[in-house]
């Protein structure tokens, strides 16, 4: 009878090792940890970029609108026009006006809802009745940025009327210049400004800005123009001007000037001075169409970017 017998060493050629010692364990998991957190930000880097292009595309929809709207009449729209009022007077005390996006309605493929605001004006310039109501609770994704989640605004003291008259929001601010009165930006309020006149260049003369949307969307209303002199459910945002920075509510801030800076979201101090929810800047849209992002170092050339006649040296570090 023949008897196999193990070669010597087999017996420990068939053991199977029972798992991963401790040591080795703690080792990958710290492993994945460091790949999990890798991976995890590479994803919301590539979200916050995709959420800025969007929002450079939303802008850059506007500034088109912008220039169909030169194409069509020769100038840009004014910041807040004021087509029924007859006298100094009306335009500062009785009369809403049209804010520079409601006026780009139908360059935006809005004609019906600009016939109906067209029609609202007309038949009450002042801007209260239910007509203007109808019309500024429409939320228009072209004047939104995707990284605010806000799509209507609602008076918190009021529950029972904020249901029923929200308004449209909007994150997109034309520029008027230095300051609301000073009327030196490209959409300045009360008149409307053709290319010519931007003697700056229009690759260097900014039109458009960014802001987030003020806390339950205070003034931020695409519709209303009531902003442009009492700068509350406005359209019009200026560069480096005194009071800018105060917010509705008449309390101080620690900033007194309207700087190019971060906010924070729900701060009234924050409200009245372009910032993005974007790291490190915000989207600007300038004369020439183009849609730039502004690190918050360019804070020092914004006013010179600002004006369009104002003959400043602009250099290109910004």
């Amino acid at each position: 009878m023949n008897i196999r017998r193990k070669p010597p060493g087999s017996q420990y050629s068939t053991r199977v090792r029972a798992g991963l010692s401790l040591v080795e364990l703690i080792v990958l998991i710290g492993i994945v940890a460091v790949l999990a957190g890798l991976l995890l930000a590479g994803v919301q880097s590539v979200r916050s970029a995709m959420a800025r292009a969007d929002c450079q595309n939303r802008m850059r929809q506007l500034a088109l609108a912008a220039h169909n709207h030169h194409t069509t009449h020769r100038h840009f729209p004014a910041g807040v026009a004021y087509p029924f009022s007859k006298s100094p007077g009306d335009i500062e005390d009785r009369h809403a006006g049209l804010s520079w996006q409601t006026t780009l309605l139908p360059h935006l493929e809005q004609d019906s809802l600009w016939r109906q605001a067209w029609d609202a004006h007309r038949d009450e310039p002042s801007g209260e009745s239910v007509a203007h109501r109808a019309v500024s609770a429409h939320s228009i994704a072209a004047f939104r940025c995707p990284t605010d989640s806000r799509l209507l605004g609602r008076y918190d003291y009021e529950p029972a009327a904020s249901q029923a008259h929200p308004w449209g929001l909007t994150n997109y601010l034309g520029v008027c210049g230095l300051g609301v009165r000073m009327s030196n930006g490209v959409l300045p309020a009360g008149r409307a400004v053709s290319g010519s006149e931007i003697t700056d260049g229009t690759s260097t003369t900014v039109m458009i800005g960014e802001r987030p949307t003020g806390p339950h969307g205070y003034g931020s209303s695409w519709y209303s123009g009531w902003g442009t002199f009492r700068y509350f459910d406005g359209q019009l945002m200026p560069v480096d001007e005194e009071w800018a920075n105060s917010p509705v509510e008449r309390t101080r801030c620690e900033t007194p000037r309207s700087v190019f800076q971060p906010g924070k979201y729900d701060d009234p101090c924050h409200h009245h001075h372009f910032w993005s929810l974007h790291p490190g800047g915000a989207n600007f849209a300038f004369a020439d169409g183009s849609v730039k992002f502004l690190s918050y170092s360019a804070v020092s050339v914004l006013p010179a970017l600002a004006t369009r006649a104002g003959g400043e040296v602009v250099g290109s570090d910004w």
